[in-house]
């Protein structure tokens, strides 16, 4: 694929990592889904390889959970944190931080 032009894409990182979605100049944008070794995922919007947008994050085995705003890669506005046991904190989030 030509990284100059916007389209559907898939990389696979040394590390084992994944992306796969909408790609421009090389760099996740729009939208699509990355997953590491450890099975976290998060499928969402990007913007030059950062998460951007709207948004759903799961943390590996124990499927802690959020759902919600980004900016510039960190969880920013409206979102719900979600815990394994049920809890949860659902509101404003500022760099990541509720």
């Amino acid at each position: 694929m030509n990284d100059e032009i916007e389209g559907l894409g898939r990389m696979i990182q040394p590390n084992g990592t994944v992306y796969q979605g909408h790609m421009k100049h090389g760099k996740a944008n729009g939208y699509g889904c990355y997953m590491d070794i450890k099975g976290s995922i998060y499928e969402g919007e990007w913007l030059n390889d950062q998460q951007h947008g709207f948004g759903r994050e799961t943390w590996g085995q124990d499927k802690i959970k959020f759902q919600g705003n980004y900016y510039q890669g960190k969880k920013n506005g409206r979102g719900r944190y979600e815990w394994s046991d049920g809890s949860f904190y659902e509101g404003d989030f500022v760099d990541s931080v509720f």
